[in-house]
């Protein structure tokens, strides 16, 4: 270690260490509007709050949540879900509120330490190994506030401190502004590709059935194990709302489960082939599941969709993909803390039904395009991976000493 340099805990240094809870479990519903409710989805990966993600509850509601009420200047650290987001709470946040995925790290008064260089250093790579270990194992996804309080950060002198921030702020507003660049591309090709999808997969004089007419007899379109249980290291597998960020749903990081769980629910056993709907969360995303996940289940989050001999099974996922059923999907979602759509709603989404023969030329030209379209979105992601390992080195090097 630097000399002059020393290992502190946030222990040793927070006046708090807190959290919250959800306020449906002491008798109060989110409203429309109110008292800010930050969760984890309202923060991003590099600290800044997204308006639109955040919750809203009552008065009466903040004020029964006293623990967790949010001040100024606080850290928001996330202990559960997308474990290690930092942010600090800025007075125009405020009031706030917040649930027990986040934990609230408040300083004391005379801790020498410069707030924003405790957040950065809690997004660093320093941190975030202390959170592989605290969290001993791929089941465990959250920390409990005994290990937040327990995590260990270097600490140099208060000039040092404030030094390294203002070279971490001028260098992450300039990987900012590339990162917007590379995410407004990645935007562009979405929207372009969506475009093309409802140019080729949706004609106004093609006929539309409900759902319910286009799964084949053995699909019940029905929701996935409510209850997964936990994890174990060989299992069955089981695909949840956050597997469903590629295309083709394979074994590869899926969640197991003991067999057991799954008795009951052989409605929503997998054959492989199936178009995955997510139902809770992000409604409307869809994936395809792969042959090998044959005898797989999914959670309560995903309806699984077998189509009969009137839908091509390439043509259905690229008429779920259009803004023409996605349009619907979003009019009959619901729920603030969780959106989410009734299964009864599922069965009534509408598809264009062309003949078969317009069907599979429909998928195999969106196959086409899809294939190019990919090369675009590979391209843009992989701008904004660079730049996050970039911000990591940064970090790397900063409370290693060497900037």
């Amino acid at each position: 270690m630097k000399a002059g340099w020393k290992i502190t805990t946030i222990d040793e240094i927070a006046d708090v260490v807190t959290k919250g809870t959800t306020p449906t479990s002491i008798g109060h519903n989110f409203k429309e509007d109110g008292i800010n409710f930050v969760k984890v989805e309202s923060i991003t990966s590099d600290g800044r709050f997204l308006e639109h993600k955040l919750a809203h509850i009552s008065d009466e509601c903040h004020q029964a949540l006293r623990r967790s009420q949010i001040q100024a200047g606080d850290i928001l650290f996330s202990i559960a879900g997308a474990l290690g987001r930092t942010a600090i709470a800025p007075p125009e946040l405020l009031p706030a509120n917040t649930n027990q995925a986040l934990s609230i790290i408040r300083l004391k008064d005379d801790a020498p330490v410069f707030t924003p260089y405790l957040a950065h250093a809690l997004s660093s790579g320093f941190l975030l190994d202390q959170i592989e270990v605290a969290r001993g194992g791929a089941a465990q996804q959250n920390l409990s506030l005994t290990q937040v309080k327990a995590f260990r950060v270097p600490l140099p002198p208060l000039e040092d401190q404030r030094r390294i921030v203002a070279v971490l702020d001028e260098a992450f507003a300039g990987l900012a502004r590339a990162r917007a660049n590379a995410e407004a591309n990645l935007a562009d090709a979405r929207e372009l590709f969506s475009s093309l999808v409802d140019e080729v997969a949706v004609r106004p004089e093609w006929p539309t059935l409900p759902l319910k007419e286009l799964a084949s007899t053995d699909c019940s379109l029905s929701y996935g194990i409510v209850q997964p249980g936990d994890e174990t290291a060989s299992g069955l597998p089981i695909v949840r709302p956050v597997d469903l960020t590629r295309r083709q749903i394979t074994l590869d990081g899926l969640k197991r489960i003991s067999p057991d769980r799954a008795s009951g629910y052989a409605r929503t056993q997998l054959q492989g082939g199936e178009l995955l709907l997510c139902v809770r969360g992000t409604t409307g995303t869809v994936g395809i599941a792969e042959p090998e996940l044959s005898g797989a289940n999914v959670t309560r989050g995903i309806v699984p969709i077998r189509f009969n001999d009137q839908m091509v099974p390439l043509f259905g996922y690229y008429q779920v993909l259009s803004g023409f059923v996605q349009k619907q999907i979003e009019e009959k979602t619901y729920g603030a803390a969780l959106m989410q759509i009734n299964i009864r709603d599922v069965k009534e989404l509408r598809l264009s039904c062309p003949s078969v023969d317009e069907q599979k030329e429909a998928a195999e030209r969106l196959e086409r395009i899809a294939k190019k379209h990919v090369e675009l979105l590979f391209d843009s992601e992989q701008k904004i991976r660079d730049l996050d390992d970039l911000r990591q080195s940064l970090l790397q090097k900063a409370f290693s000493g060497a900037l």
